[in-house]
């Protein structure tokens, strides 16, 4: 428990020992595999935190806050492949989760592969129209694609439904000088 509290205050060099030593008693316990993982993220030793994100992953197969904190983790270590796995496979347990159809499409852009995020990011915009991160995210696969006045449409929905998101504006500031050249 004073693991826990400890991980919660984001003290996580002081929740270590206790999350060790209960994931060390219980390692078949998904939650104890979490929170470990959790303090070893936030200690910034990401591969272990992965390591235990698979664990608690495998005991929980259903579980879409454990696998979608492992897909996210992979992504944002690189391991894009990894990543793409692990959201079809719990898009494959819900379908309808907008959230994950665009982090699937931000990593398959990552991995140069426009197409097939496009998809992603248009089911991602048609599940969720008023997510002002997926309208952005398709928006940056059309401009990569050369697709200038869609892209333009799309970050001008962004705005619209985030006018207080300064990612909206960059965004429309890389799209408009692409449609005069």
């Amino acid at each position: 428990l004073l693991g826990l509290v400890h991980l919660h205050e984001q003290r996580c060099a002081e929740s270590l020992p206790y999350l060790e030593r209960a994931h060390g008693r219980l390692p078949r316990n998904p939650l104890y595999c979490l929170n470990l993982g959790r303090a070893l993220e936030c200690l910034g030793r990401p591969e272990e935190a992965i390591a235990r994100y698979r664990e608690a992953a495998a005991l929980r197969p259903d579980d879409l806050a454990t696998g979608g904190k492992l897909a996210l983790l992979l992504q944002t270590t690189g391991q894009q492949e990894e990543a793409v796995v692990e959201y079809r496979r719990l898009i494959g347990l819900q379908p309808g989760n907008a959230g994950l159809h665009n982090n699937l499409g931000n990593a398959l852009q990552a991995m140069g592969r426009p197409e097939e995020a496009e998809r992603a990011l248009r089911e991602a915009v048609r599940l969720a129209p008023e997510s002002a991160d997926a309208h952005r995210n398709l928006a940056n696969v059309l401009l990569f694609e050369g697709e200038f006045q869609q892209a333009e449409a799309l970050v001008r929905r962004s705005i619209e439904l985030a006018p207080d998101a300064a990612a909206g504006y960059y965004n429309l500031g890389n799209v408009l000088p692409r449609m005069f050249r």
